[in-house]
Formats: structure tokens, sequence, C-alpha cells
């Protein structure tokens, strides 16, 4: 569900800010980058993978959907946020 909201991203020229946001932030955080990995070397160890990344396939790996929600978090295309707290959180 949010893979296909963020890849929509993409599509309006924000695809590589938030690939070099990605790649920054996973080369500051190596103990993330290496569970990533883990998530990605799993998801495509078996034998039908034919070096094609399909979209149930991304869908199976929800450490990388975090990764990339994060990093549209962190480096978000809208400058602003309108939203206000209304209760106190302290």
């Amino acid at each position: 569900m949010y893979i296909h909201r963020t890849m929509s991203v993409f599509s309006n020229g924000y695809g590589n800010l938030l690939i070099y946001s990605s790649s920054y932030e996973l080369t500051r955080n190596p103990e993330i980058l290496k569970k990533l990995q883990e998530e990605i070397d799993e998801a495509f160890q078996d034998e039908d993978f034919e070096d094609t990344i399909d979209f149930n396939r991304v869908q199976q790996m929800p450490y990388l959907e975090k990764c990339v929600l994060e990093a549209v978090r962190l480096y978000s295309p809208v400058g602003f946020t309108s939203r206000a707290c209304v209760k106190d959180y302290t």
C-alpha cells in the first residue's frame, strides 16, 4: 500500500532526491544498511529469480518500505506541514 504511494513520487521528478537521500542515510547508518541488504538478499535467493524486480517481490520487503518511507519523511518535497499538535504529548 505505502510502496504504491511512494512509487508515485518517482513520477513527479522527486525520485532522484529520494534515491540520493536514501543512499545518504544508509551510508550514515551501516547497521540499517546491513539489515536492509539481508532482507533484499533473502527476497532474491530463490531459484525462480530471473534478474527482474516485480511489484510482488518488493511488497514482501517490509524493511525496505520502512526505509523508503523514512527517507520521504526526512527529505519531504513539501517544505512545511500545516498540521499542528492539539494534545499535550509530555
